[in-house]
């Protein structure tokens, strides 16, 4: 069960549409995947962030997933417009 006082923060970034700069603060750690390691690639990225942060994303993914389920929907309408953006993870391009 979620705290009250989660719920509360993650009312308040959505009331005001702002999150705390320091909110998103991550720390990545790299641990190795083999016993001597000669590339970066031999390493496997992890990043560590706080739980209320991830809780808040969950809910944007949450929500715009279940924005572009209801555009999908409405047939025949003009003026709705769906972006796709990908992200690509920055461990993906570490060398």
């Amino acid at each position: 069960m979620v705290g009250k006082s989660v719920v509360a923060f993650l009312r308040d970034c959505f009331d005001t549409h702002q999150v705390p700069a320091d909110l998103n603060h991550t720390v990545l750690v790299l641990i190795p995947k083999i016993p001597y390691l000669e590339t970066f690639s031999q390493f496997r990225p992890i990043s560590l962030c706080l739980v209320v942060y991830k809780s808040l994303m969950k809910v944007i993914v949450i929500l715009t997933q279940e924005v572009i389920h209801s555009m999908s929907k409405k047939i025949g309408r003009k003026g709705l417009l769906a972006l796709m953006i990908n992200l690509v993870k920055a461990y993906d391009h570490l060398e």
